[in-house]
């Protein structure tokens, strides 16, 4: 059996990403934080590929000349990202 949802929340958390970065609310960041809680819940192994990933997404709109604006991608993060993120941090020490 091949199994393929243990990369499938990969492509959904780089169209979140993406899609935040382009503009859009911070719900789509909240969306990506929680498609990789789920990938890292699904597969270790595929979760050290997205970090890859999401690393050289980041890379590129920096090399592209795009602002890094930390403090408003701090402030986006908010409670549900921090929830999120908690879980994802609960789940990886639990195992």
């Amino acid at each position: 059996r091949f199994d393929l949802f243990g990369f499938a929340m990969i492509g959904l958390t780089l169209a979140s990403l993406h899609a935040y970065l382009d503009g859009g609310g911070r719900r789509q960041l909240w969306f990506a934080l929680g498609f990789f809680t789920l990938q890292t819940l699904t597969s270790g192994h595929a979760a050290v590929f997205l970090v890859v990933a999401i690393l050289t997404v980041l890379a590129y709109r920096v090399a592209l000349g795009e602002p890094i604006l930390l403090w408003r991608r701090i402030r986006d993060f908010g409670i549900p990202g921090v929830l999120l993120f908690g879980l994802h941090l609960v789940m990886t020490l639990q195992a």
